[in-house]
């Protein structure tokens, strides 16, 4: 029955055709007036579109249905089912990618990121986090991790944040080259939609233009973009981000105009960044590394008082920064001397940096107690309860130790 009445829907909307011609070529309508034709001609262009609207086959589109529910902690919560062919190139990209895009929440708004680097570093949109340090990281596995900020590029509405406690163990993004990119090209949007959790929420489209706007480049793109979805990749369908999705164009009289920052505008500040703060982080180790030998050299200390009967010196933090500050003036003027300005007793010990090598907390804690010039005195003076002890060991190893009462 269903071939016999789509022939018959056809045939007339044929004969409507027909009928409309030759109204057209008929002397009737040649004297009728213009203000008549044009409601005319809405009349019969609402019937042919209402005509002709279900002529495609349903098949060439995906039969997908949206599920939302409320949680108890009243989130929002997606569950995306979709039947019928898949593209293979968009499948494998989305599925390469998916596990390093994250939803980002503050207290003020919910976007999206990626993960750009194993050690945890993933890159936003900066008004996704504007006027905070932190956020939540959710991953599709429901995993979540607590996020600081360490960089922000205002004028690309770019930032960056590192999880809270290292290497997370989930792929990473590759990040790709938006130069060789070419209007009509494939793009895929990815990111968090609307807040959902779960799974990223997907769109296909292509790049409509390339833009420009006080310097910074950007990738037009008809893919459908919606609030939420900020701070996520626009990737091509080998699975590589070409861009950053950042804007879309809300306007009734617009459609399908969203904005993603070019990758290759933001490599610079991804790098950048990412190396200040590994610079940091060394700074860091270097610094605990310091203070363990200062604390090893105090514990020598306290055993050779220990182990004759003498109380041990108590750690005081006045002595050790200026403990410190003597050591490394000592190694800038490349000498031993002692400061006798202070109401305290000094023991110093240096090594050039050939020797450094050399140089370890017991080889000065044993130059000293076999030294001649007072320091085994100083060391095992009974009436000296505080001390601490500074270190400096960029240009060799240089080490003081002041007490007192």
């Amino acid at each position: 029955s269903e071939p016999i009445s789509g022939t018959v829907t056809l045939l007339l909307e044929i004969g409507f055709l027909i009928w409309i011609i030759s109204v057209l070529r008929s002397r009737k309508y040649k004297r009728i007036k213009p203000s008549f034709k044009l409601v005319f001609f809405s009349v019969v262009g609402i019937i042919l579109i209402c005509a002709f609207a279900g002529i495609e086959p349903l098949a060439t589109y995906k039969d997908t249905s949206l599920d939302v529910i409320t949680t108890q902690a009243g989130k929002v919560a997606e569950f995306l089912k979709e039947t019928g062919p898949a593209q293979g190139g968009v499948t494998s990209a989305v599925a390469k990618v998916e596990p390093a895009v994250v939803r980002i929440e503050t207290n003020d708004a919910i976007g999206s990121g990626m993960v750009i680097d194993k050690s945890g570093y993933i890159l936003t949109c900066n008004h996704v986090v504007e006027d905070v340090q932190s956020a939540t990281v959710t991953f599709i596995s429901g995993e979540q991790y607590g996020g600081s900020v360490i960089g922000r590029d205002e004028l690309r509405d770019l930032a960056i944040l590192k999880i809270i406690g290292g290497e997370i163990g989930v792929p990473v993004v590759t990040l790709g080259n938006s130069d060789k990119l070419e209007v009509g090209g494939d793009v895929i949007g990815m990111g968090y939609a609307l807040g959902f959790e779960g799974r990223t929420t997907v769109s296909k489209g292509i790049i409509s233009a390339f833009r420009n706007d006080e310097g910074v480049d950007y990738i037009q793109t008809d893919a459908a973009i919606n609030p939420g979805n900020s701070g996520g990749p626009l990737i091509n369908l080998e699975g590589e981000v070409v861009g950053v999705v950042s804007a879309k164009i809300v306007h009734e009289a617009v459609e399908g105009m969203s904005f993603a920052v070019a990758i290759n505008e933001a490599k610079p500040f991804i790098n950048t960044e990412m190396e200040k703060v590994r610079q940091e982080e060394n700074a860091q180790g270097e610094e605990q590394a310091l203070i363990e030998l200062e604390r090893e050299t105090f514990r020598l200390i306290n055993v050779e008082r220990e182990e004759r009967g003498i109380p041990p010196v108590v750690w005081n933090e006045a002595l050790h920064n200026g403990a410190r500050e003597h050591s490394e003036n000592m190694q800038e003027a490349g000498y031993l001397y002692h400061d006798t300005s202070g109401f305290y007793a000094e023991c110093c010990y240096g090594a050039s940096y050939a020797s450094s090598i050399y140089a370890t907390p017991r080889a000065a804690v044993e130059g000293w107690m076999s030294s001649t010039a007072g320091h085994r005195e100083i060391l095992l003076d009974s009436q000296y309860a505080q001390g601490a002890v500074g270190i400096a060991r960029h240009e060799g190893f240089w080490v003081t130790y002041r007490c007192y009462w």
